[in-house]
């Protein structure tokens, strides 16, 4: 539905962080010595309007940005230490119109990146939507991770296994109508362009080459998990049992669908916000 671009907030401190191909990645990062969470946003959004901004319905009916808390904020009342990563092609970090730069494990290399940057031993891993197939594909490389919490994604992000990815015909779609800034043929993707609008950081050829790029999760990275996974989505973004099909494919991962919140509103859904912290919560030292 229609958006309206937030006045976001002012983040306390950034940096950047150059990823094993050269690009430069931009995050956030609340400082503090309290247990290390990153977040990974969902495609067309940055760290910024995914997890510090609270989105509500005006009095028109488009979503615009409320008082209230976000996920960032509450992570951070929560003693923890926050560190918002922009995807590249996305916001703050580097672009390129080239698919090429964005398959593969091009994401799952830029959160290395970054943790190498800010020299954390262990951090939690919470992707949203596009940020949680980045942070699948860590699962089984990554070292330095105490839990990873899959959020706003299914089973249809995955390939292998016997699986196989439902997204690809639809993501290569809206890919082209960013390329092209041509939507009159596919007005059902426009809000992907409404959501994109949120910052004028984007550039919609760049966003095009996400879509276009982005690839699935290998279902044997799912397998390879050796620590605590949630797949956590909205009530209202559950389709067909998503949540508890793809913990399944996770060893010892946990499924919970929370509130009535969609795609676009899960994470400024009070009830997801209290379960998303509720976990990680558990793994950190008292």
């Amino acid at each position: 539905m229609p958006l309206s671009s937030p006045d976001y907030p002012v983040v306390m401190g950034e940096g950047s962080a150059v990823s094993s191909d050269g690009t430069p990645i931009w995050f956030s990062d609340s400082g503090g010595d309290g247990p290390t969470v990153v977040l990974l946003h969902g495609i067309t959004m940055t760290s910024i309007s995914n997890f510090e901004t609270r989105f509500g319905f005006g009095d028109d009916g488009r979503a615009v940005r409320v008082e209230g808390p976000t996920v960032a904020s509450r992570l951070r009342e929560a003693g923890a230490r926050v560190v918002g990563i922009d995807a590249r092609g996305h916001g703050r970090s580097g672009r390129s119109p080239d698919p090429d730069r964005y398959r593969g494990d091009s994401h799952a290399n830029d959160v290395t990146a970054v943790i190498d940057e800010i020299g954390s031993h262990e951090v939690d891993l919470v992707g949203y939507s596009m940020g949680a197939t980045s942070a699948a594909r860590l699962l089984g490389t990554e070292n330095r991770l105490r839990s990873v919490a899959l959020c706003g994604t299914g089973p249809r992000h995955v390939v292998g296994d016997g699986v196989t990815s439902a997204v690809g015909f639809e993501l290569a779609a809206v890919g082209r109508c960013f390329q092209s800034n041509d939507w009159a043929d596919h007005p059902e993707y426009k809000p992907y362009r409404a959501y994109a609008r949120l910052d004028p950081m984007h550039d919609f050829e760049s966003l095009g080459a996400a879509f276009l790029g982005l690839e699935s999760v290998p279902a044997d990275r799912l397998s390879a998990a050796m620590v605590p996974v949630l797949v956590l989505n909205g009530g209202g973004d559950d389709p067909e049992d998503s949540a508890a099909k793809l913990a399944a494919m996770i060893p010892g991962a946990t499924a919970s669908v929370v509130g009535s919140a969609d795609h676009g509103f899960a994470c400024s859904d009070d009830g997801f916000q209290a379960a998303l912290i509720s976990f990680l919560s558990q793994h950190w030292s008292p």
